[in-house]
């Protein structure tokens, strides 16, 4: 996109409709045709955009092909799934499985950071009559991390088409602390006896947009609006444990907000270096080993 001059902006000005809510499962087959329809609409929209490009005599890039072959691919995959059609094994029988193939999906979570001993083991809190209050305060901060993952991954290549490398990998490496704060969301709503993606506190549950900026200092500003947003509902959400009686929450929110904290400090930080006209600059030799590691989150 940034190759062709085309903004960065997934959501579209704010009169646009948001995106709808999520649609998370937590039983088998349910999760697998929820995601089969989104990867469904998904490749519906990148068919379109294939025949815009053709029909407006522009060629069509190969990547757009690549990635329709891909989710057309996943597409199948997961209607296979949904009918009880499971098969794991690699394409080429003689294809030898790495370490990480071979293990159990248990001993894979065991060596990811933040893994919560109590899920691990398969332990529950029973939260009793609290139990909706303190799931949908849960979900509502979930759901508020993954807008955050969005905008910071968003930004990233907003900094790098700008030549602002350093600001661009620690904006990709925002966008993956995000993920370890979800991981940790949606275990501890696990852990006290809920699902991920119930019920939502719709008085701490933000909008879904990604409010891109076309600029660094568009971006920077849009991103601490951003964690303001989201630092507001955090303080709101640990009041609310705190009054629920559910330490295990508060504690973890408590976490989540000191990491807030010091993200927004170092972006304040970068503000007053760009208002400067610092340009902060860098060799960005590690934004490709940052995308690696997001999409490995």
């Amino acid at each position: 996109m940034q190759r062709l001059g085309i903004p960065l902006d997934p959501d579209g000005a704010a009169n646009v409709p948001e995106r709808g809510d999520l649609d998370l499962q937590h039983e088998a087959r349910a999760i697998w045709l929820s995601d089969g329809d989104l990867a469904g609409r998904k490749l519906e929209c990148l068919l379109r955009a294939q025949n815009a490009l053709q029909d407006s005599g522009k060629p069509t890039l190969a990547t757009l092909a690549r990635l329709i072959a891909e989710n057309r691919e996943l597409h199948e995959d997961l209607g296979k799934r949904a009918q009880g059609i499971e098969n794991f094994d690699p394409p080429d029988p003689e294809e030898q499985k790495s370490e990480a193939e071979k293990a159990t999906f248990e001993e894979f979570l065991k060596h990811l950071p933040y893994a919560d001993p109590q899920f691990l083991a398969g332990e529950s809190e029973v939260a009793g009559e609290n139990l909706g209050d303190v799931s949908a305060t849960l979900n509502a901060v979930l759901n508020n991390s993954f807008i955050a993952i969005d905008q910071f991954f968003v930004h990233g290549f907003v900094f790098r088409g700008h030549r602002e490398h350093a600001i661009a990998q620690e904006s990709i490496g925002y966008s993956i602390l995000q993920m370890g704060a979800a991981y940790r969301l949606a275990q501890r709503i696990l852990v006290v006896g809920a699902v991920p993606g119930g019920q939502n506190n719709e008085e701490l549950r933000l909008s879904y947009r990604v409010v891109a900026g076309q600029d660094p200092a568009e971006a920077l500003q849009n991103d601490l609006d951003l964690l303001d947003r989201r630092t507001a509902g955090l303080e709101r959400a640990r009041m609310l444990m705190n009054e629920e009686w559910d330490r295990g929450s508060f504690d973890l929110l408590s976490i989540l907000l000191a990491g807030e904290a010091r993200t927004r400090e170092k972006l304040r930080a970068r503000q007053g270096a760009l208002a400067g006209g610092t340009t902060i600059g860098g060799a960005g030799e590690k934004f490709d080993a940052m995308l690696s590691m997001w999409g490995a989150g």
